[in-house]
C-alpha cells in the first residue's frame, strides 16, 4: 500500500476532510492546503 492509499484510507477512517487534515497539519508544522493533501493521495506530489 503507498503512502496516498494509506493517507486516504486513515483520514477516511477519523472522519476527517482534507481541508481538516490540511488545518491540522499547518498548526503543528506550516502552511499547508487541502490541495496539497489531495495531491498526496493521489501521488501527485510526494512532498
Amino acid at each position: 500500500m503507498d503512502l496516498g492509499t494509506k493517507l486516504t484510507e486513515l483520514r477516511k477512517a477519523c472522519g476527517f476532510s482534507q481541508q481538516e487534515v490540511a488545518a491540522y497539519i499547518s498548526r503543528h508544522c506550516g502552511a499547508i492546503t487541502n490541495r496539497a493533501v489531495s495531491k498526496w493521495e493521489t501521488g501527485g506530489s510526494q512532498t
